[in-house]
């Protein structure tokens, strides 16, 4: 029986480290018991890839090269090229392998990011009153925020230290603020 060599790629491995990440939160041993098991089934394909099925959103445009095996609710997708088998993607299988695709041609990267309830409450609230999905509408924000921020480097920094007229009227401007005296315009 032929034995082929499985290999996975850095963005198969990536996958397979979010979701374990995931997992994680909740509970870091089924974490690990899912990681082995989802790297177990993978291994098996060293011998007779070809029993899995075609992936049917490839197949109904006819590429056929491309299988996978379904893990529990895991797609693990792979491609057979002459003696090795290249695992290319792990993901959800509830998510759409269209959008993950179009991500990953446009070099799109992936953040997780962990915030409380009541952020992601707030995040939520923004996002639907900008009619924009959630990490669209973080990163629509984020590019504002970055954009509209002025940054200084540490030598202008230094410059406005070192300005004694400057830092005299700042501190005044303080002061005059901290005792309420000011008007906002």
């Amino acid at each position: 029986m032929k034995k082929f060599q499985v290999i996975w790629t850095k963005n198969a491995e990536l996958d397979l480290e979010l979701i374990i990440e995931y997992i994680k939160i909740n509970s870091i041993n089924v974490a690990k018991k899912i990681f082995f098991e989802i790297k177990q089934e993978a291994n098996k394909l060293h011998t007779l890839p070809q029993r899995k099925r075609i992936v049917p959103e490839f197949q109904q445009i006819g590429i056929t090269k491309y299988r996978e095996i379904i893990y529990k609710r895991w797609r693990i997708i792979y491609k057979i090229d002459d003696e090795k088998i290249y695992v290319l993607i792990v993901v959800d299988s509830s998510r759409n392998l269209e959008d993950i695709l179009f991500q990953r041609s446009c070099n799109m990267k992936t953040l997780t990011l962990r915030v409380d309830d009541d952020v992601y409450s707030m995040i939520k609230l923004a996002s639907d009153g900008a009619k924009r999905n959630i990490s669209n509408f973080i990163e629509y924000a984020t590019m504002q925020y970055l954009t509209s921020s002025q940054y200084i480097d540490n030598n202008e920094m230094n410059e406005i230290l070192h300005d004694e007229a400057l830092m005299k009227s700042l501190n005044q401007g303080l002061k005059e603020a901290k005792a309420g005296d000011y008007t906002i315009v």
